[in-house]
């Protein structure tokens, strides 16, 4: 439907794509992960990706740049 002048096509930005996987279990181990964190946890970990997601050079993603503190420190 590209040519149809109804359809508004959104561009895609971003140089990386992010993808988890499912054990031979059936379970996701990063959704198992953050179905026992807090909302902020998750909302961070969302943001971590879609910032790390614009970078085209993985050696400017900001949550590499510096150890986690506080709450977030394991």
């Amino acid at each position: 439907m590209p040519n149809n002048k109804k359809v508004i096509p959104f561009p895609q930005s971003g140089f990386w794509t992010f993808y988890d996987w499912v054990d031979g279990d059936g379970s996701n181990p990063i959704e198992r992960w953050l179905a026992g964190e807090s909302d902020e946890v998750r909302m961070a970990f969302n943001a971590i990706l879609k910032e790390a997601r614009k970078r085209r050079n993985h050696l400017e993603w900001l949550c590499f740049k510096r150890f986690l503190k506080g709450k977030y420190e394991q």
